[in-house]
């Protein structure tokens, strides 16, 4: 007798995130430092070049799927969760413009907006709303 096995979108929008930053850490693109553009500090990557552009589509994404006290909250999971990924810097998003004039970074940020639109909308929008109740 064969055994059916479900899926609920949940856990599906759930192991889809978990595999993306599990790809993210094999192919871990780690820059010890980096200079960001206008200044004259260094800033340090603590994830993957996959990591950071799945937080940078987030921030693209997110806020337009959300009611407003969730974009609050959202916002503050992403500020959170930025200053974690790029730290020893005054201004992590100086990092991320840097970050996004770089071919290898553009690329891998192409990949993670391909990988977010694969999925339907109400999808996406559980992903956002799961990311705005992390605790950091």
């Amino acid at each position: 007798m064969k055994r059916l096995i479900t899926v609920s979108v949940d856990s599906l929008c759930i192991t889809g995130f978990v595999c993306v930053l599990l790809l993210g850490a094999i192919q871990s693109s780690h820059a010890g430092a980096i200079k960001a553009v206008g200044s004259s500090n260094y800033a340090e990557l603590n994830a993957s070049l996959y990591e950071i552009a799945l937080l940078q589509v987030f921030s693209e994404m997110c806020p337009s799927m959300l009611n407003p006290s969730e974009r609050v909250e959202f916002a503050y999971a992403y500020r959170q969760q930025l200053s974690i990924f790029i730290t020893h810097t005054s201004n992590p998003k100086d990092t991320l413009n840097f970050l996004s004039s770089q071919p290898k970074y553009r690329l891998t940020l192409k990949k993670m907006r391909d990988w977010t639109q694969s999925y339907p909308w109400s999808v996406n929008q559980r992903m956002c709303q799961d990311f705005t109740k992390m605790t950091f």
